[in-house]
């Protein structure tokens, strides 16, 4: 064999490439060769791999060597392989060898031919391989997995050898039940009926902490939840927690770690079918509390849940607190018991599996919810069906039975104990497999017992031990897993054992062939050919039915054979509902299974009649349904010709459930839609959306549909007003999947009309398959002629024809077919208008996007004023859109004009400068369409000219740009706006209320709607300057740092520094000649307590040289203007781009301990106040040093973003003595 690897030119580890992975696509773990014997590094214990993803360990060292293994043949695998497997039932010696043989390599001790053991239909055969060439290629170099078998174990040799590579063989794949292709969105949030204010008190259990609602859009499986605990109690107040999916118990209980998190895996996975939300649960059983505190438990993070999908959600998201207290509550002890008959066989149904004995304590009454078994004997959960729960020798009727891999949870239990009293709790089931296996079924945990007081409403202590009489505060309780019967219970089989294994009860269609009465499973001895003579079976009615009406049964062989058998009738004719027949002369080898099919004539089979498949599973004498009373119900015999008599379960077996017959219908509702406005020419304008449910009976397919006008309400008139009916299938939402058929009419001009779809998708029809859901939609034009009707149309009860697909003779229609309650269904009603209308205004945003503020001239993109648009009733075409400048005057400071949405849309305006006017598109093409019913806002964005000589430079300092709509009388011929509705193709016109028809435009506000008055829009100013300052900030007293809200000491004396701050100049980016800021005039306010302020002087600190005196010193403050020695204008400018620091100095007297200074720039101007050029509307006069016109200088100080309104300066505190 080596000399077969070498030459493959293989050289081991020397073969092995470094690639780069990030291209390539995840499939998760490589799934394992069934047959193959494998273990991890951290575990000794050994599987093996089974068809599928399961995965069976073996109970003892000699069952392992006694199927002929070795340790050699073991691979080690990790971690994430081997749990990607379901851990299957354990081998033991009485294993046959024939059940994990699949896929393995095997050869005879006497013996060098290997054989690869493969299912070739149902047989289990060996198929040999016939060299080394063979083996290579399937298989590499492992002879160690060759299993050396026994003379005794035989196969079938296979007609077909392995001489070369076999693409049959199984082959390693990635394994789906852990790592499954990416999932979608999974959104996780909290439930809004989360716990609230609820308490948990001492050694409660099942405490509901948390309930979260968990969705996905597409199908999405989640792996493991992380679940935090926060609060002022301790983690230890925790017995355990663990997590509830829908209802029940999903997890083992868990404790907190030190971080307060515990970790919860969901093994193969918690799957999220797309858009079917499943609920979680958080819930925590208490310890021993002795002082009371606060819990939260929830989901910290996105990462804390693991997820094929994307995680989204709020986080952390976190139950309301839970107080604990120290309050006891009551007990419930459980025990196990032991099974009383211990002779069970497949096939016998409704059998005990186990038992436990249930204890009330004296404290409460108790109400018992739900247990969850454990499976922990050898045979499959799948090998029992139909679980229920019995007190005694009584079954608890309402429960429900959910299984989840090996555990089964009875729900809904809902049995009352009184205090003290004590109840035996029964598991019972069908055994429909599992020969020679065992049963034992166990309560695992305390968390698996659901209990609730019914004194205090909290769960209960669950223990298995009783708490002493009279507890102490911290007395425990305790657990040990309860395992009904100490002896696991063998499961029997006759010589020839039957059992019904379903199916459960379904419906179907009166007309139906192959109909699925019964799954049986039919197993023979061990190396038995068991021949059945006859096999008596009946079929049970009830309803109208006659024997008559059910025909052509048979015995259809699934698994182990090929065989059919049709029925023979042995009906006596004195039981009308009991159809009784046999089926001769078949064969039964081992394990095989059997489906008995019939069909329906429809001849008297009416809606609800049931059937039931019943038989005796007996060699003893008896009558079957309708026969003889000396009939064998089973007739069999074995190779050796002997009767076969040890026949199992020896009793009457049924399937699980009934077969329903029903007719095929069809349910049609109404899918609300809005009442609508619409216009004329309008086009597919939906008038009414249904939807269609198939019946549980079968498959159905309407063929018409007739709609009318809904009476009292519709008021268009048919074929004038509406045109081109039709109808479309959709999804839930309305969204159009496919059209069935269009361009009707409505049979009348008038308001009373009909409209008929008679050959819906060609002919084809609507095909509406059993419970399947379907939309349905209709939509129609208005025509030009409409104005202000009202439409609408409905379907009335009697107007839907279909067909049962099951039937030869199309023809025959639904009688059944129900639409709604049986009366019509009225659609929506749709309001007709002429044309539609667009409201224009101010948006809301205006004031703070496009403030009024000082702009540089030469800016580019200067925002000057936001308009919201919105159509009604239709979509409208804007196209002419026309501003005017307020002021003509500052027509040579503008550049252009942009209209733009803030994204893509950009569109420049023809700007006139002697008209002062911008004009956006030619009245004639389309350049915006507005969406009905949303608003739109478009910005008019102002470049402006710069100032100086060039012949483009123009602006001048002082100008207001600002612009506005005209909101004009009908009566003008020179429209601002022109805008025409999309589907009514109307040119809008001005209008001046509500009143009149809705072809209309509306200036100003859109707060109302009634009588609404026109008004023109006008935006805010951008008043243009050579020059701006762009800050003013008050520094700390001899430095430059900024201030900092810390004070300095005051002394009487001279040239004492009172106030510092700095202006700072835009930087000129437009253009501008001659820029500078150029101070006139200032006034300074001062807080000063009881101290003399005198010979107030202010500088710049680069030109300290020049100092100007203060004009007046005043209580509450200080002026400079240009009067005398103070005009500011003789220090130097502030050039464009640069700061200056300025310091203000007075000689102080009279100051005293704890007296201080402060002096503060309080008053920048305001918009209105921008043409005063003195001290009365602001505390700072300047000029931008633009000497081409007469008003220059402000009292406005303004730049776009301005955040400050007071400059305050630092404060001189005199210090105690």
């Amino acid at each position: 064999m080596w000399s077969k690897f070498r030459s493959k030119g293989l050289k081991m580890w020397e073969d092995i490439m470094t690639v780069e992975t990030s291209t390539y696509t995840d499939k998760g773990v490589c799934g394992l060769r069934t047959g193959s014997l494998v273990r991890t590094t951290g575990n000794p214990e050994v599987f093996v791999i089974q068809p599928g993803t399961t995965k069976r360990g073996f109970d003892a060292m000699a069952t392992f060597t006694g199927l002929g293994y070795t340790s050699a043949g073991v691979f080690y695998v990790t971690d994430e392989v081997i749990g990607a497997y379901s851990t299957g039932n354990k081998l033991t010696s009485a294993t046959m060898s024939a059940e994990i043989r699949e896929g393995q390599l095997t050869k005879y001790a006497d013996s060098k031919t290997v054989y690869y053991t493969a299912k070739e239909g149902d047989a289990l055969l060996k198929k040999e391989i016939v060299n080394e060439e063979a083996f290579f290629s399937n298989f590499g170099g492992v002879w160690k997995a060759v299993v050396t078998i026994p003379a005794t174990e035989t196969y079938t040799t296979s007609a077909s050898q392995i001489t070369g590579p076999d693409t049959s063989i199984n082959r390693p794949v990635a394994v789906t039940t852990t790592v499954t292709p990416p999932g979608g969105t999974v959104a996780i949030s909290l439930a809004s009926d989360t716990p609230s204010g609820t308490l948990a008190p001492t050694l409660s259990y099942g405490n509901v902490f948390t309930k979260l609602n968990v969705s996905a859009g597409t199908d999405t499986t989640i792996s493991s939840i992380k679940v935090f605990r926060d609060g002022l109690g301790a983690r230890e107040n925790f017995a355990s927690v663990y997590i509830y999916v829908d209802g029940v118990k999903y997890t083992t209980a868990r404790t907190f770690n030190s971080d307060n998190e515990a970790l919860f895996s969901f093994g193969s996975g918690l799957m999220l079918k797309a858009g079917t939300p499943r609920s979680l649960a958080i819930v925590g059983d208490m310890a021993a509390i002795t002082a009371t505190g606060q819990h939260k438990l929830g989901i910290k993070a996105a990462g804390d849940i693991t997820s094929n999908g994307t995680v989204s959600g709020t986080f952390p998201i976190m139950g309301n607190f839970v107080s604990t207290s120290t309050t006891r509550v009551g007990e419930m002890t459980v025990t196990s018991g032991t099974v009383s008959d211990t002779d069970i066989f497949v096939g016998e149904q409704q059998q005990e599996l186990s038992r436990f004995s249930f204890t009330a304590g004296s404290a409460e009454k108790i109400r018992l919810n739900s247990i969850r078994f454990r499976n922990t004997g050898s045979a499959k959960l799948s090998d029992y069906i139909n679980f229920a729960l019995y007190k005694s020798g009584t079954k608890i009727e309402g429960t429900e039975a959910v299984t989840s891999g090996e555990y089964v949870t009875l729900k809904n239990i809902n049995l009352t104990f009184d205090k003290g009293e004590a109840l035996t709790i029964k598991l019972y089931g069908d055994v429909v497999g599992g020969a020679t296996s065992t049963i034992q079924f166990s309560i695992e945990e305390a968390a698996d017992v659901s209990a609730t007081g019914l004194s205090f409403g909290y769960g209960v202590t669950v223990d298995s031990t009783a708490l002493p009489a009279s507890p102490t505060a911290d007395s425990t309780a305790t657990w040990t897993e309860q395992k009904s019967s100490g002896t696991a219970i063998t499961i029997g089989a006759g010589e020839l054992t039957i059992s019904a294994t379903g199916p459960a009860s379904y419906s179907i269609d009166r007309k139906k062939n192959d109909i699925v009465l019964a799954n049986l499973s039919i197993l023979a001895a061990t190396g038995e050919t068991i021949n059945i003579k006859k096999m008596y079976g009946y079929i049970s009615i009830s309803g109208t039915a006659a024997e008559t009406d059910i025909e052509n049964i048979q015995l259809i062989q699934k698994t182990g054979g090929t065989q059919v058998i049709d029925a023979t009738a042995a009906d006596a004719g004195a039981v009308a509902t009991q159809k009784s027949f046999y089926f001769a002369n078949f064969d039964v080898k081992g394990a095989t299974t059997w489906d008995v099919i019939a069909d329906t004539n429809d001849a008297g089979t009416l809606a609800n009649d049931t059937w039931k498949f019943i038989m005796t599973a007996s060699s003893t004498a008896g009558a079957v349904g309708d026969t003889a009373a000396t009939i064998t119900p089973v007739d069999a015999q074995n190779s050796a010709g002997k009767a076969v008599t040890n026949i199992k379960p020896a009793a009457a077996i049924s399937n699980a459930g009934t077969v329903t017959l029903l007719d095929t219908t069809l349910t049609v509702t109404n899918v609300p839609l809005a009442n609508e406005s619409a216009v004329a020419n309008q086009k597919d304008i939906p008038m009414i959306m249904l939807q269609v449910i198939g019946g549980s009976g079968g498959d159905a397919k309407i063929t018409s549909m007739v709609f009318e006008d809904t009476d009292t309400v519709n008021t268009a008139l048919g074929s004038n007003h509406l045109t081109n009916f039709s109808l479309y299938e959709a999804d839930a939402s309305g969204k159009t999947l496919a059209t069935l058929e269009t361009g009707k009419t409505a049979t009348t001009g008038t308001a009373n009309f009909a409209f008929t779809f008679s050959s819906l998708n060609s002919g084809k029809g609507l095909v509406v398959k059993k419970d399947e859901t379907k939309y349905v939609v209709v939509k129609t034009d208005f025509s030009g002629a409409i104005t202000t009707q009202l439409a609408s149309i409905s379907l009335s009860a009697d107007f839907i024809g279909a067909e049962k697909m099951s039937d030869t003779d199309t023809s025959t229609i639904l009688a059944s077919a129900i639409v709604g309650d049986g009366t019509a269904i009225a659609g929506r009603s749709v309001t007709a208008t002429a044309s539609g209308r667009l409201v224009v205004s101010e948006d809301d945003s205006n004031d703070t996007n496009a403030a009024s503020t000082q702009v540089l001239a030469g800016t580019k993109g200067a925002k000057t004023l936001y308009l919201k648009f919105n159509a009604d009733y239709e979509n409208v075409d804007l196209k002419t859109l026309i501003l005017d400048l307020v002021n003509t005057s500052a027509n040579d400071s503008v550049e252009s004009v942009y209209l733009t949405d803030g994204g893509s849309f950009t569109l420049p305006g023809t700007y006139v400068q002697s008209s002062s006017e911008v004009t956006f598109g030619n009245g004639q093409t389309t350049f915006m369409t507005f969406d009905k019913n949303v608003d739109k806002v478009l910005r008019v964005v102002t470049d402006v000219r710069p100032i100086g000589t060039g012949p483009n430079s123009t602006a001048d300092s002082g100008d207001k740009i600002a612009w506005y709509v005209d909101a004009e009388t009908a009566a003008d011929t020179n429209d601002s706006i022109v805008a025409t509705g999309v589907s009514s193709n109307a040119t809008l016109a001005y209008k001046t209320d509500n009143t009149a028809t809705l072809n209309k435009i509306f200036f100003g506000s859109t707060t109302t709607d009634t009588n609404q008055a026109n008004n023109d829009i006008t935006s805010n100013t951008l008043h243009v300057r050579r020059s701006l300052i762009t800050d003013i900030t008050a520094l700390q007293l001899e430095t430059s740092a900024p201030v900092n809200g810390l004070t300095l000491p005051l002394s009487d004396g001279t040239g004492i520094e009172i106030f510092r701050f700095k202006i700072t100049a835009a930087v000129d980016t437009g253009g501008n000649e001659n820029a500078a800021i150029d101070l006139t005039d200032l006034e300074l306010t001062t807080s000063a307590t009881n101290v003399t302020l005198s010979d107030v002087q202010i500088y710049r600190t680069d030109a300290s040289n020049i100092v100007v005196n203060a004009s007046s010193v005043g209580t509450s403050n200080i002026t400079f203007n240009s009067t005398n020695t103070s005009a500011l204008s003789s220090l130097p400018n502030i050039a464009s781009g640069t700061s200056a620091i300025f310091v203000v100095t007075a000689t102080i007297a009279d100051s005293s301990a704890g007296e201080s200074v402060q002096v503060s720039i309080t008053n920048l101007g305001t918009v209105g106040t921008e043409s005063t050029v003195n001290l009365s509307a602001g505390d700072i006069v300047w000029s931008d040093n633009d000497d081409s016109t007469d008003n220059v200088t402000t009292s406005f100080v303004s730049w776009p973003g301005i955040t400050i309104n007071k400059v305050l300066g630092q404060t001189r505190v005199k210090p105690a003595t």
